[in-house]
């Protein structure tokens, strides 16, 4: 995997960036679960499919 690139639904994907272990962003406000898609690029330019997984943000 040479790139990656990540996305929250209803936002942009972000543009493709050097692929890393960790990748940080700010969630959409409020509470509930939040969906997360990320793809992969390789060097070769061939995309992975969509990885997706959600986060459930409670109230503090």
């Amino acid at each position: 995997m040479a790139r990656s690139g990540c996305n929250i639904p209803s936002a942009t994907w972000s543009p493709w960036e050097r692929a890393a272990p960790l990748k940080s962003w700010t969630l959409p406000a409020g509470t509930g679960y939040k969906t997360v898609r990320a793809q992969f690029l390789d060097r070769s330019g061939n995309r992975s499919a969509v990885c997706s997984d959600y986060i459930k943000v409670v109230a503090p």
